[in-house]
C-alpha cells in the first residue's frame, strides 16, 4: 500500500510541475490538489502523508479519527 501511495505522490507532482510549465496562472500545491480529488476523507489523509506532520491537526483538509 505505501508504493501505491508513493506512486499517486509522483504522479500528482509530475501533474503540479505540467501545470507550473503550461503558463497557467493557477497556483497549486500538493495539498490542494490531494483536497480536489474525488475520494473519502481518510483517503485523502492517507495520500497527504498526515502522520509525518507535526501539526496534522491544523491542515485543512477534512479527517476522521
Amino acid at each position: 500500500m505505501e508504493w501505491c501511495r508513493m506512486r499517486i505522490r509522483q504522479l500528482a507532482t509530475q501533474k503540479l510541475v505540467d501545470i507550473a510549465e503550461s503558463g497557467n496562472d493557477s497556483c497549486f500545491t500538493y495539498p490542494r490538489l490531494i483536497a480536489q480529488l474525488p475520494l473519502p476523507p481518510m483517503m485523502k489523509t492517507y495520500l497527504a502523508y498526515r502522520e509525518w506532520w507535526p501539526a496534522w491537526k491544523r491542515h485543512t483538509l477534512p479527517v476522521k479519527t
